[in-house]
């Protein structure tokens, strides 16, 4: 992976989850309903929701101080263990906690694919000076062209974001000809199989922390 693919990965997922468990527990009480925050690390391998000790941490307390922590910073915060408990007191997977329905984050696979453009150039040994000259060439043309990778880098625009997804325009239209091209039906199919096999199935949360 790439570093500003697995930063936009960080922010559509895991950034988002925060907002995700806030939600959640708004609709509890909106239905009447008491859900403390330790509810969400209550772990049922240990006991019991009524058990004080059936927590993160052993203990109710632990358990939220642990959320309260995860919600102001969730990276630093959310590990395996931690993301499975919250997806089982929310009655979800892992996979749909951190992705949301196939319809959310389907619309991500272009933005990922021209990360993964962009990134492929950068990354290319180009030797000679004019091959150096190309590359730049290349990539000049591909910040000034797409508005989300020049303010990918900024971390104003993912406090702002609701949903923890960044949505981008190409302005020019000649490359954006070309990378719709690129982005034909066979090879989105291909790529979505791809992206779906190691994102969203096998949950390769490890490699994006």
């Amino acid at each position: 992976m790439f570093k500003n693919t697995v930063e936009f990965v960080k922010r559509a997922t895991i950034d988002a989850v925060p907002a995700k468990i806030k939600n959640f527990k708004d609709e509890q009480s909106q239905k009447g309903l008491k859900y403390y925050w330790y509810m969400f690390l209550h772990d049922e391998r240990i006991g019991e929701v009524f058990d004080m000790f059936a927590y993160y941490g052993g203990n109710k307390d632990t358990a939220k101080q642990k959320m309260s922590r995860l919600m102001k910073d969730s990276r630093s915060h959310l590990s395996d263990n931690v993301l499975e408990m919250i997806a089982k007191n929310m009655n979800l997977s892992v996979s749909e906690l951190l992705w949301g329905n196939e319809e959310n984050w389907k619309k991500l696979l272009p933005s990922l694919f021209y990360l993964i453009i962009f990134e492929s150039i950068s990354s290319s040994d180009f030797k000679t000076i004019r091959e150096q000259q190309l590359k730049s060439n290349m990539l000049e043309v591909l910040k000034e062209s797409v508005l989300f990778l020049s303010e990918l880098a900024k971390k104003e625009i993912g406090a702002a974001l609701s949903d923890g997804i960044v949505a981008f325009d190409i302005f020019d239209k000649n490359l954006f000809k070309v990378i719709s091209r690129l982005y034909q039906n066979e090879v989105e199919e291909k790529f979505y199989r791809l992206f779906k096999e190691f994102f969203i199935e096998k949950i390769l949360f490890e490699k994006i922390r």
